[in-house]
């Protein structure tokens, strides 16, 4: 009989690959989609975890106009036919980078604390769901204004610097918290019916 450190080990192996495998599969039938290669004759080169600054993945297009939010997904290279094809998936979605693509410029110091502020929310509702911080869309984030009601930080949290108001979504519910650079907590109406609120 085996040990139940075993199988603990090894269902947490299983929920690990599962988004990898997910990725795999939404880059292969992007690049089947876009190219016209089969699926069955694309091969996978790699596969690596990759957080965006923003909705593009890494991949604008000229004209678009992205929200920053931090996006955390994968990036996922497939060959097939003598080319190569860079992927990048992330929330149901999956993008086939052309090489001529612009790259996107890296946040400058004004972006950043709203940034880090989203991802402090991310990664504090994902753990609070049970669910990968990935899994959660950021839906916006501005700055914190006293009309945006009460939402007080917990006992023992001291305010430094500026506070936004973060709302992120799952499976059409939406979700408001405040957050800095360095730390998130849920607004009164984040807790679902009849779940205590936790910070």
């Amino acid at each position: 009989m085996l040990p139940l450190g075993f199988w603990i080990l090894a269902v947490g192996a299983l929920r690990a690959q599962a988004p990898r495998d997910e990725a795999v599969r939404a880059a292969t039938e992007a690049v089947s989609a876009k190219a016209g290669v089969p699926a069955g004759d694309l091969q996978v080169v790699s596969v690596t975890e990759a957080t965006w600054r923003d909705s593009s993945l890494g991949c604008p297009e000229r004209g678009q106009v992205y929200t920053p939010a931090l996006v955390d997904g994968f990036r996922v290279t497939l060959e097939g036919g003598g080319t190569r094809y860079d992927v990048r998936t992330a929330g149901g979605r999956a993008i086939v980078c052309d090489s001529g693509a612009p790259a996107a410029k890296a946040p400058n110091e004004a972006v950043r604390p709203a940034l880090d502020a989203g991802s402090h929310a991310r990664s504090h509702l994902g753990n609070r769901l049970g669910i990968a911080p990935a899994d959660l869309v950021i839906k916006r984030i501005r700055a914190w204004r006293a009309l945006d009601g009460p939402c007080e930080p917990p006992a023992g949290v001291t305010l430094k610097g500026a506070t936004f108001l973060v709302e992120l979504s799952r499976e059409e519910r939406l979700y408001r918290y405040r957050a800095t650079r360095d730390t998130a907590w849920p607004c009164p109406d984040a807790a679902a019916p009849g779940e205590q609120k936790r910070f």
